[in-house]
Order: structure tokens, then sequence, then C-alpha cells
């Protein structure tokens, strides 16, 4: 019965989706056929359109399209692919492709055949074809009309424009579109009839639909009510408990109610209860025993001890996951058997830990066994091991079981102990000072270094045995005074005494013994280190230091010399022998104790030589004056001495008595004073004159006699050098050789010789001197020698060499500038006329470099122009020019090119490839990669005559021709070049004139309905220039455009536009006509734009709503927020 239902509903559902399809078919058909007829309609329109703009514009693009039309209508060639309504606006305009001419096509009435016109209606469509046949014949007339070859083209283009206008061409176009409507209305009624049968037969079925979809959601209903008693709940909630308790969830109980007491849920609730008490036991037996090997792992872990456990039988190793961790081994790549065990154990303890387990296995004992691990790292553990076996009733080893221990750790810190303890000892072996310990709390000697040996011969051992045999070496004078300070220890801590041991050879020595405490952490004394130290050599040397020093002061004292000893800070006498006393005049008594400081004459000089003496320097021989009193000035030569005096730091000065010899000395010196006055005079006119000039003096062969150190400073060679050479020495060869014999002759003559000389130095740098020579006359009248006086003026002469650079070269890329460039465009020139040979000047501007300036910064902009300028000096010869004009302009002169104009036009090219070649490359610079083109305007020279300005505009104006080409290009110049831009210049004139002399014209191309009636016209803009005939706009407009005067233009446009609205208001048939105008981007956008219309529209007053600006895509796209606003 179920299958019976659902039959039924399909079969139902499959007639309704058929009735649907139907349905969509005849609207689908009836949106064709609008399709096809509206393509017809719009063919005519095209038609027209495209013959009119021919004869209008004379542009062999509408005549071509005005085929195309005809060729698609009649099955010619195919339909383009998303043909529209206003598909040929956009292939005018460049915006899609025109037709392709490939294909096969499909006739129009083809298609409407096709798409199941009626024969009457096809009959009329046939008599449209017809009449637009013969409307495409007057078409054609027209078109041959213009092409025809008489002088008056604008007529035969005005006579063409009035056979498409006249009532007899639209009488033609409503003949065509007349049937056209008629079938257009026939087969909007067949195909709404079509569409309206459809609709019934679906609305039919559509009902009968519902009829059997709502009888089987009964019956369905019925079988779901019976299936819900025996289940006990809905399928879905059985199958989500079923789905549960076999996923292992039984926490969810099941209700039963008394009527589900016998279904199929009751019985699942009963299994759901049986596996949850199951589930709960196993719970809890799994959870003990995680919590005890938890337990268990962090138990050896923390006591880094692992188990393991070996089966005899099967030969299983079960290691703990400690034994893993001490091992550093991964339990997933480990083979557990008892030989991978031993490949772990280092290989020098192997063989004993396999010999230490086979023994206590097979003498049924535990064993017992540190050893080292070799790990796979290469590094060494240590580990301690305990193990013991189980046996079955034959005594065969059934299960061995053990522990390891990771004892690394302490065994190191072990080994380190031990090690240390020998260090120490070693170290308190090797020093001199017995050095022993003792503990408390008997204070007993626990430890002695070997130098106890050396100190007195007792042995290490018998110090420790007997600790008073220390103390009957002590010689017995010092032994009580010894034995109170070694007690007194323990009162104060530390204690320090010296005393004297007797030896067993009966010698006697002298030793320091230092002792101290030292305490335990709760503060009562833990342990006593004694030091001892032999002092006798020490002793011996200080008594030896008292009786050298009781001889040297009894040599002092009887020395012919003043000598005397001050402390360091030098304010107190020490000590002072008698010739001291004498030379200052005081009695020893006073003078012990007293500042030396106030003898000297000059305090200050005191001060210093202290200073010098503390510093540890010695003073030898300095004269200084004393004042003393009784005697006045006394004059010594004294010498100072640090030395240390009664162990602490001193002065020792000793003094010679000069006074009668200085008076001696000052009366001599009085004597040459006034003898030396007058020299000292010309001494101080020589030395200005060395410091600033540069001095020589030469006999009459010009051998150098005499030369100053400021002629040695500057030449770099020394007087000794200099003197007996000529000045030949230093030339420079800069000078021609006319220059020097000039020289001669002048002085030569007994006249003074001045000039500029360029020399060289030793180290072969040139300088510049000013040179004036003048000749010693002797009494013969001959010149006897010659001196020359110079002056080093090598500054100035850079000074004078960088401003000329700098006139002349320009100071980023040091490339000529424009006033060097044209100097040597000038001499090229001449050289080219001379020698016939041709030239070629290279003018280059690089591509885009603004955008560089203002995306990197100028700094990066002046980068990129230095490696331009060493590119394009790599790319030239040698003899030719490249300079910078400024910006990212440069020029390259190359001359000496072949006398053939062709032959140079190649070599020029030649290298403005390899220019073009080389700016390829990228640039490196500041982390930046950066490409840069360059174009290039090439002109020869040398036939030609022209001026270096002239030769510039030329290679300008073919710069500007190679960036047209799409840069990145170079371009020779042509003359026509130069016509057209004077052709430019020319049209800029005169269309400056055009306005006043009203010489702009407005045509009309009138604009129909779909039922062919005239709507409006659009007004086109020509030039009737009394020369030239009928200009069309795309000559004119674009220079409009650039110069700025399309704002004139355009609103001469729209004022002529609004009177021609005016005079059709008087023309009944016309005072409706729409006026269409284009309007241009830059007119648009004036700040005034809105108000001019308004002006013009109140001026002629029209209807505004009559005229119509049509504004180009760009003109909306330029300045958006301007254009919405």
């Amino acid at each position: 019965m179920s299958v019976l239902v659902l039959t039924s509903v399909f079969s139902v559902f499959g007639y309704y989706v058929y009735t649907e399809k139907q349905l969509d078919d005849a609207y689908e058909a009836r949106y064709v056929s609008y399709q096809l007829v509206g393509q017809l309609r719009q063919t005519s329109d095209d038609l027209t359109r495209m013959v009119r703009s021919y004869v209008l514009t004379g542009d062999e693009r509408y005549k071509v399209y005005f085929q195309n039309i005809l060729d698609i209508r009649n099955g010619n060639i195919p339909l383009p692919d998303g043909y529209f309504n206003s598909y040929w606006d956009m292939v005018i305009v460049g915006k899609l492709p025109a037709p392709s001419q490939d294909g096969e096509g499909v006739a129009l009435l083809e298609m409407m055949h096709a798409a199941g016109f009626t024969k009457e209606e096809l009959d009329k469509l046939a008599s449209a074809k017809k009449h637009s046949d013969e409307l495409t014949a007057l078409e054609f007339e027209a078109m041959r009309l213009v092409e025809s070859a008489t002088t008056d083209i604008d007529a035969n283009r005005l006579k063409a424009a009035q056979m498409l206008l006249v009532n007899q061409y639209h009488q033609a176009k409503s003949e065509i579109m007349k049937p056209i409507n008629e079938t257009f209305l026939m087969m909007d009624r067949r195909t709404l009839n079509a569409v309206n049968h459809a609709k019934t037969v679906s609305s039919i079925f559509r009902a009968i639909f519902v009829f059997v979809s709502l009888w089987a959601i009964f019956f369905m209903w019925r079988v779901y009510r019976a299936l819900h008693l025996t289940l006990g709940a809905s399928a879905d909630e059985v199958h989500q408990h079923i789905s549960r308790i076999g996923g292992g969830d039984f926490s969810m109980p099941i209700k039963i109610t008394s009527e589900q007491s016998k279904s199929v849920i009751a019985e699942l609730a009963k299994m759901q209860d049986l596996l949850h008490s199951h589930d709960v036991e196993r719970t809890l037996a799994e959870q003990n025993l995680r919590l005890n090997k938890k337990l268990l792992v962090e138990a050896q872990h923390i006591a880094q001890i692992g188990s393991w456990s070996l089966d005899w039988q099967t030969g299983d190793l079960v290691w703990s996951d400690e034994v893993f961790h001490l091992f550093e081994m991964d339990e997933h790549q480990f083979s557990a058997n008892y030989e991978a065990f031993l490949s772990v154990v280092h290989p020098l303890d192997r063989a004993e830990v396999e010999r230490v387990f086979k023994a206590s296995v097979a003498n049924h004992e535990s064993y017992d066994i540190t050893h080292r691990l070799l790990l796979a790292d290469g590094s060494i553990k240590w580990v301690h091991e305990r193990g013991t076996s189980d046996y079955d009733a034959e005594g065969n080893p059934v299960y061995s079981r053990g522990t390891v221990q990771d004892v690394t750790g302490s065994h190191y810190t072990e080994a380190l102990m031990r090690k240390t303890e020998s260090y120490l000892t070693n170290i308190l072996n090797s020093v001199e000072e017995v050095i022993w310990t003792a503990s408390a709390p008997d204070f007993k000697i626990n430890h002695v270094n070997a130098a106890i040996v050396k100190l007195c011969g007792l042995s290490q051992q018998d110090l420790i045995e007997d600790g008073g045999s220390w103390m009957n070496l002590i010689h017995i004078d010092d032994r009580v005074k010894a034995r109170l300070a070694m007690s007194s220890v323990f009162g104060i801590g530390r204690v320090e005494i010296e005393y004297r041991i007797v030896l067993t050879d009966g010698s006697v020595r002298w030793v320091s013994d230092r002792r101290h405490l030292i305490y335990g952490e709760q503060g009562d004394s833990a342990e006593l280190v004694c030091v001892i130290r032999d002092e006798t050599d020490k002793k011996l040397a200080a008594n030896a230091d008292r009786e050298s020093k009781e001889r040297v002061i009894q040599m002092l004292e009887t020395s012919p010399i003043a000598v005397r000893i001050a402390t360091s800070t030098g304010d107190k006498v020490l000590f002072a022998n008698k010739r001291y006393t004498e030379l200052i005049n005081c009695s020893p008594d006073t003078v012990m104790g007293r500042n030396p400081k106030l003898y000297y004459a000059d305090p200050l000089q005191y001060e210093a030589l202290l200073a010098q003496v503390n510093s540890g320097h010695s003073v030898n021989d300095k004269l200084i004056q004393l004042i003393v009193e009784n005697k006045g000035p006394v004059w010594v030569i004294a010498s100072y001495r640090p030395v240390h005096y009664e162990g602490s730091p001193a002065m020792l000065g000793w003094f010679y008595d000069v006074t009668d010899l200085r008076q001696a000395q000052d009366a001599l010196l009085l004597s040459e004073t006034l003898a030396k006055q007058s020299l000292e005079e010309l001494k101080y006119q020589k030395y200005a004159l060395d410091k600033h000039a540069i001095v020589a003096v030469t006999d009459v062969k010009g051998h150098i006699t005499y030369a100053n150190d400021k002629f040695s400073e500057i030449s770099g060679y020394s007087v000794e050098e200099l003197i007996g050479q000529d000045h030949a020495i230093l030339n420079s060869g800069y000078h021609p050789k006319g220059f020097f014999k000039e020289m001669y002759r002048v002085v030569a003559n007994g006249q003074v010789w001045h000039d500029e000389v360029c020399n060289r130095a030793k180290d072969g740098h040139l300088y510049w001197v000013d040179t004036t020579i003048a000749p010693f006359i002797g009494e013969d009248g001959k010149p006897q020698s010659y001196i020359s006086i110079r002056t080093d003026i090598t500054q100035r002469k850079a000074a004078e060499d960088k401003s000329n650079y700098l006139a002349l070269y320009d100071t980023l890329t040091n490339l000529p500038n424009r006033r060097l460039l044209l100097d040597r465009l000038n001499q090229a020139l001449a050289s080219a006329a001379r020698s016939v040979r041709n030239g070629a000047l290279l003018f280059l501007d690089l591509d885009h470099f603004k955008t560089l300036n203002d995306t990197l910064g100028h700094d990066v902009g002046d980068l990129l122009l230095q490696q331009v300028a060493e590119r394009l000096t790599a790319c030239v010869r040698e003899g030719d020019t490249v300079a910078r004009l400024g910006g990212d302009e440069f020029v390259v002169i190359l001359e000496a090119l072949s006398e053939h104009d062709v032959e140079a036009a190649t070599q020029a090219e030649t290298i403005g490839e390899k220019i073009i070649g080389k700016f390829i490359q990228p640039y490196q610079f500041k982390g930046y990669e950066y490409h840069i083109t360059s174009s290039i305007g090439i002109t020869l020279f040398g036939k030609n005559n022209l001026k270096s300005d002239e030769l510039l505009k030329q290679a300008d104006i073919a710069m500007y021709q190679a960036k047209k080409l799409g840069r990145n290009a170079l371009s020779f110049f042509d003359p026509k070049m130069q016509e057209g831009i004077q052709a430019r210049v020319d049209m800029e004139h005169e269309l400056r004139k055009a306005l006043d002399k009203n010489e702009f014209q407005l045509f009309y191309q009138m604009q129909v309905d779909v039922a062919d009636r005239p709507v409006g016209a659009e007004a086109l803009i020509r030039w009737i220039h009394p020369e030239r005939g009928l200009i069309p706009p795309n000559e004119f407009i674009p220079v409009a455009e650039e110069t700025g005067m399309i704002l004139a233009i355009g609103e001469w446009v729209i004022d002529a536009a609004c009177a021609q609205l005016k005079c059709w208001e008087t023309d009944e048939k016309a005072r409706n006509l729409t006026l269409s105008v284009n309007v241009s981007a830059k007119q648009f956008h004036q700040v005034d734009f809105v108000e001019q219309i308004k002006a013009a529209v109140s001026r002629h007053a029209v209807n505004p709503m009559l005229l119509k600006l049509e504004l180009t895509e760009s003109a909306l796209l330029d300045h958006v927020e301007d254009t919405i606003a």
C-alpha cells in the first residue's frame, strides 16, 4: 500500500513539473520573439545612423559598419557574441571590437522562422525587408555621392545629407516600420495566448498534486502511529538510546510508563541497568590500579630507582619508566632483552656485570654491584644495581627481578672531595710556613703540613702524636712568654708572638707564631689554626740595616757637601749634616724639625721639586737661590732623590755652594747683553720673514747657497739637501720652456722678476708660490748672487680652480654643465665643418623620473642621477662629451663620425642602443632596486650649418617623438616633425581667430523614436575655414583641448544651441524637439559651468528641458567628488 501511495505522488508530481516546463517554454518563446523583432527594428535604425555619420564625417569606419550590419541581417557573417542595442556605440568608441568576418551567419528572417513565427507574420516581415533593401539602395547612392571625385566635396556632402533628411527618406522608413509594428502586434497576441494556455494546464495539475500529497500524508500518519506503539517511543528516541548505550554512556535513565512495559524501549532500559552495574565495578578497579601505578612511578622517580624483571622462559626484559629515564632511552625503540641491556653497560664493566649476575643466578643468591653505563650521546652514568631470582622445583631460574639506582651525583661528589682534599694538601705542603690545625674539644693536632720538617726536623706524624714536642723546642728564655700568649688565644680569639726555637744541632732560629680560633654555628670554639713563619733572615737583615745606617750617618756628618733629609711632604727636616747647618747659617738644634721651604727664594720652585721627587723621579744639578738670614742670597747646585728613612718615605738633598761663581757669571752676562741687543732686533726681523716667506740665495750659476726652514718645510727637502742644488730640483713640468728662460734673462740684466710658479715637492705633490727674485749687484755692476722671496699661494690657486670648475661642471654628477656643453658644441661644429666629418647630438630624458622622486625622495633621485652619469660616460668614446642640462636631461656630443650620412646615423644609433641597453639594467641604492628607461632624440650635424641652439631644439623634438613611440626608444630628427609642430602652432593661431570671425557652424543630426518619429537632434560642430574649407573636429578639437580654447568654443556651442532652440519654437513641428550638446571634461569641471548654462538659457528664453548635455565617461570619472557635488 505504501508503494502505491508513493508511486501516485511521484507520478502526479512529474506531470506537474512537465506543465511548469511548458509554461517556461512559452515565456521563453515570447521573450525570443520580442528580441528578434526588436533586433530588426534596431538594424534599420543602425543603418540610418551609420550612413548619416559617414556622409557628415567621411569616416570610412561608418561605411564598413554599415555593410557589416547588412551582412549580419542577411546571414553573411555571424552575429557577434553579446550583441545588444548599444553594440555599435561601443564599437565606435573602441570599447568593443568590430564583428568577425569568419564563420557562418544565420539570416534574421530564418531565425524568426525557427522561433515559430507564423506564415502571415513572416510575410509581413519579408515586406519590411523588401522596403529596407530599397532604402539601402538610396543610402548607398548617398555614400557614392560623397565619394565622387569632384572639387566641391563639401557641396556633395551637403547634398548627400539632404537625401537622408528629406520627406521621401522618412516615408521609406515608415514603409519599413509599418509591417514590423503589425508583426509585433500579431506576435504579441500569439505568444500571450500560448502563455495563458500553459498557465491553465499548470494550475490544474498543481491542484491534483496538492490533493494526492494530502492523501499520502494522512496514510503515512496512520503507519507512524502503529510503529510508535510497538517501539514504546519514537524511532528517533529509540535510536538515540541505542547509540548512547552502544557508546558506553549509561548516565541517562530510561523512564518506562505502564503502557510501555511490553515495548522495545522497556527491554532496552533493563539492558542499560545491567551494563551500568558492570561498568561501575570495572571503573573502580581501573582507578585503583592507575593510582597504585602512579604512586610506584612517583616513588621510583623521587628516589631515582627503577625496577626491572626478566622472564627466563621468554627472554623478555621489562623495565619501569624510571629505568628508561635513567638509561635515557625511548621505550618504543628499545629491544627488551638481556643482550640489549648488556650493550648499554660500559665496555670496561660489561664482563664484570655479566659475571656477577650469572654467579648470583647459579648460586641462588642476590647480588649488589655499582657500574657504569655508556649512553647514546657518549656520556657516562654511574648506577647501583641489586637483584634476586625465583626458581622452580628443579632449581631452574624462572623469574629474575631487581632495581637500578642513579648514583652518578654521589659518585662524582666523593671523587671530587678526594681530589679537592689531595689538592689542598699539596698546596699546604708547598708553602714555606708551618700550618697545623687542632679540633675541639681537646684541641689535639690533627693535621700539619710538610714545612715542619724543613723548619725544625720534626716529622708530621711526630707532631700529631705529641703536640708538646713543639713546646720543648722553644728557647728556655722565651718559653714562659710563649706559653702565656698561646693560652690567651682561647680568650681573645687571635694572637701573634715572636720567639726563638733551639734545633737539635744547637742552632737558634727566630719564628713568628700566629694563632686564631674558628667558631662553630653555636658560637663555641670549633677549630684552632696555627701559622708559624721562619723570621731568622728578616731579623738578621734588620740588624744589618741598623748597623749600615749608623755608618752612613757618620759618613754624612763628616762630608764637605751639605746634606739634608726631609719628610716626603717636605715640611720638616729629619737629618742635616754640619755642612748644611753652615750653609743656612743655623745651629743643629734649630734646623731639626724646621720647614726647608723657608730658605727658598722661590717657594713655588720648591713645591715643584717636591712634586717631582714624590712622583719617583730624581732632580740633578738644579741651580737654586736660597735666602739665608744674615748672609743674603746664596746660590747652590742642588740634587734630590726619593729615599726611605727610618721606615718612612723621605727626600734626600745635597747642595754645592756656587755663590761666588754666580756673581762672576752675572758680571759677564751684563757685558754681553749690550752686544746682543742689536743682534736681537735683526734676529726678530729674520724670524718674521722666515715664518712668512720662503727665502733662498743662489750664486750666479743658479746653485742654492742658502735656504731657510720655510723653504725646507714646503719643499720636503732638508736644508742640507737643498744647498748646492739648482732650482731645477723643483721643476714641475707645468710651465713651458720659454717661461724660465725669460726669468733668467730678466734677473741676469739686473732687474727684479715677479710671477707665479708651480713647483713639485720631494713627495711629488705640486704647490704654487708667488715669487720675487732680486739680484745682488757687485762693484762691477753685474749680479753676484740672487735672493728669491716666495709666498705659498697653493690654497688660493685651488680656490680659483674650484671656482672655475663650479662654473663649468655640474656639482652632482661632475659632468659638464650647459655652459661648457655649448662651448664644446660650438667647437664640435667648427671641427666638423673643417674635417667634413659628421657629428651627432643625443638628447636624453629619463622616463618617469618624477615618480621616483615623489616615492623614494630627492636623495635617492640624486643617487640615481649619479649612476646614470657613470653609465652614460661608460657608453661613449673617450673624446666624446657627456653633459647634464639639468633635472633628468642629459646631452651627448659624438664627434668624428663617418663622412657619409647613413653610416654616421648608424654609428650614432649604435651608441644610442648601447645606452638604452645599459639603462635597462637595474639600479641599486640604499636597499632599493629600481628600473628606469630613457627616451633619446638624435640629430646629425656637420653639413647643415646650424647653430648650437637649433641643434638642441631638433634633438629635443626627436626626444619627444621617442616618448610618443612608447618611451625606452630612440628617434632621429625628421624635418616633418618640425613641419608638424609648425602646423600645430599655425592651427592654434588660426583657431584663436576662428571664434572672432564666426567660422564655426553647427550641424544637426536627427534623432527618432521606435516609430521613426523625430524626437530631437544632436548638435555637431564644424569649422568652415575660408581657405582650407571644412575642417573635421578630430583635427581641431585636440588642439583646443590642450590649449584650453575648448572652454570658449564650448561656451559658443551652448549659446548657438540655445539660439537654435529659440528658432525652432516658431515651427510647430520642431518646437518640442530636444537638442543634445557634447560637453568636454574641462568645460564640465569649470566652477561656473552651471552658471554659464543658466545664463545661456535665460538669455535666449528657451525651455531648459529641451537642452540635453551629453558627458563623456572621462568627464564623469575625473574629479568624482566635484561631479557628485
